[in-house]
């Protein structure tokens, strides 16, 4: 699955097997060196948005608060692609990149 768009925010739902290879693909059409994915899910009736992964420069990716074994390339300051080759049930969600 890809998204690419001009807007600051992305939303992506995806339904996946378990053990099929995820990958989201984020454009912005800024320079902001900060990029962003978070995964929204439903916890007892609640909204639940976690940030999974964070890059402040194009060479720099940081884990965020439940990284849930994703992993990311910053291939250009504009782009960020979030990808897992495996996923599990709790990958499950809505996903959101943002940039700042």
């Amino acid at each position: 699955m890809q998204l690419s768009s001009t807007l600051r925010f992305y939303l992506l739902s995806f339904y996946k097997s378990e053990k099929s290879e995820v990958k989201m693909r984020c454009e912005q059409d800024t320079e902001t060196p900060r990029m962003f994915w978070y995964q929204q899910t439903l916890e007892s009736g609640e909204k639940v948005l976690v940030l999974v992964l964070y890059s402040v420069s194009k060479d720099n990716i940081k884990d965020g608060d439940d990284p849930q074994g994703f992993k990311a390339q910053r291939p250009e300051t504009n782009i960020f692609i979030l990808s897992k080759p495996s996923a599990e049930p709790r990958n499950s969600g809505m996903y959101f990149c943002s940039s700042e």
